[in-house]
């Protein structure tokens, strides 16, 4: 039977597989306990399935649903379904690790009609200008279905160096993104993808209140996208983990 539910669990140990080649941390590995809940502004859907005999969330984001726009900033048109970790913490260096897959998308032109966010990073309170939650970090798919990251640790003033990979539809991907927080100059963030890394960020990561971790479906601007168009999208995710891997 699937269960949309909240949980809290230890995360899986197939995380400390993430942690190979971050030499002598690796020692110190710490699982994080999790507590998964869906966003409550999420418009799509979401449960929790089984892939070739493995559990796995999947996410299904339509064409024709948005948030209220009385609580948008941008009044651009969003939309989300996304699961959150409301218990990871910024302290020491952790290691957020995950795995997805995204099902061949029904796209008219070969190319997505709007990007869209699958894994964020972002703090529990605001930091923007106008009140904003801004990320400390994002991982978002481009209508090419190239894959980037947004390095947002200081609002404005993002000195990340970003590589781009390409996501292969129909095929499990590893993402692993590696934190030292720090309000000083030896914070960094490193991003693997698929074993390989390509990107990383030197300099302050704060933090400015724990951080929560957002993984699923999330796009925005769509009052500028071509609504005939407009895809249904589709993730799965699995062995989600988060390990303090130095203190």
């Amino acid at each position: 039977m699937v269960r949309r539910r909240s949980f809290l669990v230890n995360t899986v140990s197939a995380g400390f597989a993430a942690l190979a080649g971050l030499g002598a941390n690796a020692a110190f590995a710490k699982e994080l306990r999790q507590r998964l809940k869906r966003v409550s502004i999420s418009v799509g859907k979401s449960r929790k399935v089984k892939v070739s005999g493995e559990r796995a969330w999947h996410f299904i984001l339509p064409p024709d649903r948005r948030e209220d726009r009385t609580r948008e900033t941008s009044g651009a048109g969003r939309q989300r379904e996304e699961m959150r970790d409301t218990i990871a913490h910024a302290k020491g260096t952790v290691a957020y690790s995950i795995e997805f897959l995204m099902p061949e998308i029904a796209d008219t032109d070969g190319r997505l009609e709007a990007k869209f966010i699958f894994f964020q990073i972002k703090p529990d309170a605001p930091r923007g200008p106008n009140d904003e939650y801004w990320p400390y970090f994002s991982i978002q798919v481009d209508p090419d279905y190239s894959m980037w990251m947004d390095f947002e640790f200081v609002a404005g003033n993002q000195i990340g160096r970003p590589g781009r990979a390409s996501v292969r539809q129909n095929q499990w991907h590893r993402l692993e993104v590696v934190v030292k927080w720090s309000g000083g100059k030896d914070g960094y963030a490193q991003v693997n993808f698929d074993g390989r890394k390509i990107g990383e960020y030197r300099g302050y990561t704060g933090p400015d209140g724990s951080p929560h971790v957002n993984f699923g479906l999330y796009r925005s601007h769509l009052d500028r996208a071509n609504q005939s168009k407009l895809e249904t999208l589709e993730l799965y995710v699995r062995r989600y983990s988060a390990v303090q891997v130095a203190a």
